[in-house]
């Protein structure tokens, strides 16, 4: 959560009577937006994540050297599908992108989700600029039903790699103050 910590901000929506964390959001700003022009304040204030001591940090990462993190994305051949159309369907102009979405399966489809992407699309709203999202096919619904334009959707055949025959994934654009009232 240090990584891009001037651009990337974070939501945990959580259960106030346990603690619990019932979902969590990932948005990036893009760089032209992650200061406030009139006061240099960080836009979004509240969603990003804390600074550390320099110490600490350093501790943090070198710890975080140690890792051995090799993804083989070219063994997988859906992504290069995926990756070529979302290059051809991201937006030209600044956007916000909702990088991750996440709910609790215990948690889902009781307006946890709802309320993550609306926080953003608030953010979107103040800021004057669009929402790009990729989202898998669980997710779709929710896009759709809050007012986001379905731009592209790719669904290709996942058995190979284990999965059910069916792999989709849609790209959404979010037009600041497009909102609708079944969000």
């Amino acid at each position: 959560m240090l990584n891009k910590r001037e651009t990337l901000r974070h939501q945990k929506a959580v259960d106030p009577e346990t603690g619990r964390i019932l979902g969590y959001a990932r948005w990036c700003l893009p760089l032209s937006y992650e200061m406030n022009p009139d006061d240099g304040t960080p836009i979004w204030p509240e969603a990003q994540v804390p600074a550390v001591e320099p110490e600490r940090e350093a501790e943090i990462r070198r710890m975080a050297e140690t890792v051995i993190w090799d993804p083989n994305n070219d063994a997988d051949e859906l992504l290069d599908r995926v990756n070529a159309l979302e290059k051809e369907v991201t937006p030209r102009t600044p956007y916000i992108s909702l990088e991750y979405l996440a709910v609790h399966p215990d948690n889902q489809r009781k307006g946890v989700g709802t309320a993550l992407v609306k926080s953003g699309m608030d953010q979107a709203d103040k800021m004057g600029i669009e929402i790009f999202v990729h989202a898998l096919r669980e997710g779709a619904e929710l896009y759709k039903r809050m007012g986001f334009r379905l731009i592209a959707e790719l669904v290709q055949d996942d058995s190979a790699y284990g999965g059910s025959g069916e792999y989709g994934v849609y790209f959404f654009v979010y037009e600041p103050g497009s909102r609708t009232d079944s969000a």
